[in-house]
């Protein structure tokens, strides 16, 4: 059995190049601060759970009248230069993206004439630490194949942080097609990293380098005073339920383990992994009406991204966050509970489960008045937009989606929190034209703000890939395929989406909801008890509904159109 390191391990990943930084491991974690001693810090899983003091915003090159020409727009052109934001205040950007990166970046700070960065943009996504991705080889080139052959992504991806306190200018010069997607963070006061220079890279890159190597499944790895609860469930009959924790006091859980084995035949295995329910209350969870919230209530496979594709595709994975390898499933987001805790497994299908083990890492932890629930919430969806239009060129890249009304609904979240990551699942199997099904956008609303709305450029783009998915379970994002089916996933670390009294994240059924297909996802995000607790999207089949049979019916979506002059595709 595989226990976790704690990736709080990032504690001194190079700080002493940077500044002095407390231990955040142990049974007591360090106080509720904002400043950051390290950019390593926006990593950190201890610091996690905790509200944000910054506003998490998304430039990106989409299409601004609700198309698919999502290239080469920007916030406006100066010259020669497309300008993508334009900001004054304290603040970092925490992950460039890029599919075709070309042309010269120039970042400006703090209000500089003068830019601190100024080089060719693929070179500086190429060069920076925690960049990934192959770039754009050519198709049938050895380049390409060995791309294929490492699992490793296109496109470039950048996660390093680069800090300014005043304000920051990002331009992109000589590139009239260039995709690209900037996040960036604006916080509320001083967040403590000075401002970035080359100097300040070089003495913060051991930090970053650690980073990386902190996100780790190692056998036998331990941190601080932690608590291994272990056990095995009877075997399960159907509606049966199994108590996997029930604990009191202050607490969080580290890491949530659990190995299941499921039938050999392909329609008992799926019934099983859709309606074997992982179900986790935490405190005011309890006081509820009947005492039936629930924080976490989703099929236990899809919480750990398992949604029944093959296992020559999904047999084994780890990922920063969450693992599958040899039937155990694996997640460590930190879960804080103030005074009661309790998980549960519950067989709400038509089979017996064999006896499941369980492992539960945790550690006593003091509450404080930043920390927040851990959330996850499961959605699902079978849609249909009547005609599917197959003519990619002259009739999808027209179609317009500039609310995003139609899209898919993975969360809609009310209170305050911060949003973590999502997997979602695309299953085009019997659709007639899967080509603009990728293609779909990301659209997130943040407290009904538009200047806070992010928009996409596609799906492989989000999971940082780039033209179309190439299989691969890597460390913050990712994409698997089979045979019409496609999973996508990514954990928000440095980049989560703080909200302060709505999130509303949604997906696009293929180009401008173009595409007839079954949605499968979970969201996970953090929620303040203060205040309004509530997500409409559930799609977790009542308690005692255990019929084994397909579980939804169609639903006929409206899809948007429009008509447009203009030509060429991506």
């Amino acid at each position: 059995m595989y226990c976790p390191r704690f990736p709080a391990a990032l504690v001194l990943l190079g700080v002493a190049q940077i500044g002095n930084a407390e231990p955040l491991v142990g049974s007591q974690p360090a106080a509720d601060r904002s400043v950051l001693a390290s950019p390593a810090d926006l990593f950190d899983l201890c610091r996690l759970p905790r509200l944000k003091p910054f506003k998490t915003y998304m430039a990106s090159s989409f299409d601004r009248q609700g198309g698919n020409y999502d290239w080469g727009n920007y916030e406006s052109i100066k010259g020669k230069e497309g300008v993508v934001f334009d900001v004054l205040g304290a603040g970092m950007i925490t992950r460039i993206w890029s599919a075709n990166a070309a042309g010269t970046i120039r970042i400006y700070l703090d209000g500089s004439p003068k830019p601190e960065i100024e080089e060719d943009f693929k070179a500086f996504l190429q060069r920076m630490p925690l960049a990934s991705g192959r770039g754009t080889p050519k198709r049938g080139t050895p380049e390409f194949e060995k791309v294929l052959a490492d699992r490793e992504a296109l496109g470039n991806t950048v996660y390093c942080v680069i800090p300014f306190n005043k304000g920051c200018r990002v331009t992109l010069a000589d590139t009239p097609a260039v995709y690209y997607q900037f996040n960036y963070l604006l916080f509320d006061a001083p967040h403590g990293l000075p401002t970035y220079s080359a100097e300040w890279l070089e003495r913060s890159r051991p930090a970053f380098e650690n980073v990386r190597r902190a996100f780790t499944w190692e056998p036998g790895a331990s941190v601080g005073d932690v608590q291994i609860v272990k056990g095995r469930t009877p075997r399960l009959n159907p509606g049966a339920k199994a108590v996997i924790l029930d604990r009191q006091g202050a607490f969080t859980i580290r890491s949530l383990a659990v190995e299941v084995k499921y039938p050999k035949d392909p329609y008992q295995g799926q019934h099983l992994r859709e309606k074997l329910l992982l179900r986790a209350r935490w405190d005011e969870d309890m006081t509820t009406a009947g005492g039936c919230g629930a924080s976490i209530k989703a099929p236990l496979a899809s919480f750990f991204m398992d949604y029944g594709l093959p296992a020559s595709v999904c047999e084994r994975y780890e990922t920063a966050m969450i693992s599958h390898t040899q039937d155990w499933y694996r997640c460590r987001f930190p879960m804080p509970v103030r005074e009661r805790g309790v998980v549960e497994l519950i067989n709400n299908s038509a089979l017996a489960s064999g006896e499941i083990q369980f492992e539960v890492s945790l550690v006593e932890e003091r509450w404080t008045p930043s920390t927040c629930h851990f959330k996850a919430v499961y959605h699902a969806e079978d849609s249909t937009f009547g005609r599917d239009r197959g003519n990619y060129r002259d009739d999808v890249m027209y179609r317009a989606n500039t609310d995003g009304k139609a899209n898919y609904p993975l969360l809609k979240a009310w209170g305050r929190g911060h949003f973590v990551g999502c997997s979602l699942l695309m299953d085009g199997r019997g659709t007639p034209f899967t080509r603009s099904m990728v293609e779909a956008d990301e659209a997130v609303f943040v407290d009904g703000d538009p200047r806070r709305t992010m928009w996409g450029t596609g799906s492989e783009d989000y999971v940082n890939d780039a033209w179309g998915p190439h299989p691969g379970f890597r460390l913050f994002s990712g994409d698997a395929e089979a045979k019409d089916q496609w999973l996508f996933y990514r954990f928000h670390l440095s980049d989560c989406i703080s909200f302060e009294r709505s999130l509303t994240f949604t997906w696009e059924h293929g180009s401008s909801n173009n595409c007839s297909a079954s949605y499968r996802s979970v969201a996970y995000y953090y929620l303040s008890p203060e205040g309004v607790d509530r997500a409409e999207v559930d799609d977790v089949p009542p308690i005692g509904d255990r019929a084994l049979r397909p579980p939804r019916s169609i639903t006929q979506v409206p899809a948007p159109t429009r008509n447009d002059s203009r030509s060429s595709a991506r």
